[in-house]
């Protein structure tokens, strides 16, 4: 018997240690309380606001004093569920004072991917997805997922037609909703987003409040276009003598016309200088009024106002508006930390602040999503992680907090005092923080019977795809479901649940993980064979 198995081992492949014990039950003891670190280290770094010194667990016999709290009566009360919990002690010092301890909780792990939240039993469910940036193509759009530990944001796409030298063009032009609309004009919260205006908040519109014209196009296009009046007709003829050609805006025909041209050279003439050219033009159509002369477009403050009015509505004064998006800007500015800029290094993307990052999504979204299909229907090199899922209510927690001290220093121009820098501290870093995880998708019901673990739990992924909802009827296909060589290597084909039946819900227990990252088989001619058999069409 001994020597059979030991036959069977020589040519059955192991099974991989991550898998067997759970990817949640590896990345959560190892590296929660380092993320947690890492994260309110890279939020909270200004010497003279906020800045963050430590995190240390407490000491069990302290935790369970500060667990109790008062209920009506003033009678002592301490919370008897269990949860898989350790309270810990964070040390923020404001403007090199220190202040009172903050607690924040941050969730255990069990083997098996299991945890106890609140007396119930759960596991968590590995996502698989991309790294830093994914794509999502759908029946009906695609778009890309771009994800910061601090935030997240979508990137999607609208058709702009523009004239080339005479020459109708079709550019896909990329827009993204970063500015979260919450507050009336009357400084009330509110959920609505009837006021923005009808137009989408192009990048280049960022680029453009933050650069200024010519070096928004120096930056993403590599060139910078010479700008004319439609009625300057001597420059005209100058232009067209040195070989240069004229790109106009087609609007609609409820829209008045332009009156600035563009002028580029013919081998200026690229991808990435007419989704520029269309970017601008969409917006000029939008707000004419504030774009109808070179000496404005050149204005850095004019696209404040115009990146306001989209984003807010024209309801406000023009000074507010620019204030408000001045300090929106500053903010989009501090998503990009330390780790995210480490896991964007990963995927080959070296920038430095949040718009680089934005130039360079300009000269690739299109691509990206034109070959979206082939990229998402390959597991291989997708990642399979959950850790920055489940700490993300604590993590983010940590941003929020640097976000409004920035913004009562704005608004009171003047730095808080120690006693309001605590009270804000208190307000965001909170103990629940941590139960926002039971609401994440990856957090799933225990409902296994038996020690079997491995084929019905650990192996277990979610899928970022939960298909779309049209009226009452859920969509649950999509183009980034189509049959792929790579499941057959990476993940259990015969695990068909309702919720995914696309082969992708469980991975294959003799995958192999790097950091994360489901690696190709050694056998590469195979499966590029198998590739193509799969992917003819009938």
């Amino acid at each position: 018997m001994s020597f059979m198995r030991f036959k069977a081992c020589e040519r059955v492949s192991p099974i991989d240690p991550i898998i067997a014990e759970g990817i949640a039950t590896t990345e959560i003891r190892d590296g929660m309380l380092a993320l947690v670190d890492a994260c309110y280290r890279a939020a909270l770094n200004d010497p003279d606001g906020l800045q963050y010194r430590n995190i240390s667990p407490c000491d069990p016999r302290d935790e369970v004093a500060k667990e109790c709290f008062k209920k009506d009566g003033g009678t002592l009360s301490i919370e008897t569920a269990m949860t898989d919990v350790r309270l810990m002690e964070v040390h923020i010092d404001h403007r090199g004072e220190p202040m009172k301890p903050l607690f924040v909780k941050i969730l255990g792990v069990r083997p098996n991917n299991c945890v106890m939240i609140s007396g119930r039993m759960k596991y968590f469910a590995a996502i698989l997805g991309d790294r830093c940036i994914s794509t999502n193509v759908t029946a009906d759009h695609a778009r890309l997922f771009v994800r910061f530990y601090r935030a997240k944001f979508q990137v999607n796409e609208i058709s702009v037609m523009i004239s080339v030298n005479g020459l109708f063009k079709a550019v896909p032009v990329p827009w993204a909703q970063i500015h979260n609309d919450k507050t009336d004009k009357s400084g009330k919260k509110t959920t609505t987003t009837g006021r923005r205006g009808k137009a989408k908040p192009t990048i280049f519109l960022y680029l453009l409040a933050v650069y200024g014209l010519y070096e928004a196009f120096e930056r993403v296009a590599g060139a910078v276009p010479v700008f004319t009046t439609t009625d300057d007709i001597e420059q005209h003829k100058e232009l067209t003598k040195k070989g240069y050609v004229p790109v106009l805006s087609t609007p609609a025909k409820k829209k008045v016309p332009l009156n600035i041209i563009a002028w580029i050279k013919e081998d200026q003439c690229t991808v990435d200088m007419c989704n520029c050219l269309a970017s601008l033009f969409y917006t000029m159509e939008y707000r004419p009024n504030n774009t109808n002369t070179i000496e404005k477009i050149e204005n850095k403050t004019v696209w404040l106002v115009v990146l306001g009015i989209i984003n807010s509505g024209d309801e406000f004064a023009y000074a507010t508006l620019a204030q408000a998006m001045s300090n929106h800007i500053d903010s989009v500015y501090r998503y990009f930390d330390a780790p995210s800029k480490e896991k964007f290094e990963e995927l080959g993307i070296y920038v430095n602040d949040t718009y680089e990052l934005l130039s360079y999504l300009m000269t690739r979204t299109h691509a990206w999503l034109q070959t979206g299909n082939s990229k998402i229907i390959d597991v291989t090199n997708k990642q399979v992680s959950v850790l920055a899922e489940i700490a993300y209510a604590v993590t983010s927690a940590a941003f929020l907090l640097n976000f409004k001290y920035h913004q009562m220093r704005l608004k009171r121009l003047d730095v808080p005092t120690l006693a309001e820098a605590e009270r804000l501290c208190r307000m965001h870093i909170k103990r629940g923080n941590v139960f926002e995880a039971n609401r994440s998708p990856a957090t799933k019901s225990l409902a296994v019977v038996g020690d079997r673990r491995l084929p019905c739990m650990t192996n277990l992924v979610d899928p970022t795809r939960q298909g779309s909802r049209k009226g009452n009827k859920t969509i649950t296909y999509s183009p980034s479901d189509a049959t792929h060589g790579s499941l057959l290597y990476n993940m259990q084909t015969n695990r068909n649940p309702s919720s995914s039946p696309f082969g992708r819900a469980a991975l294959n227990p003799f995958t192999r993980i790097h950091k994360g990252l489901l690696l190709p088989p050694e056998n590469l001619e195979e499966y590029n064979e198998l590739n193509d058999l799969l992917s003819r069409k009938l």
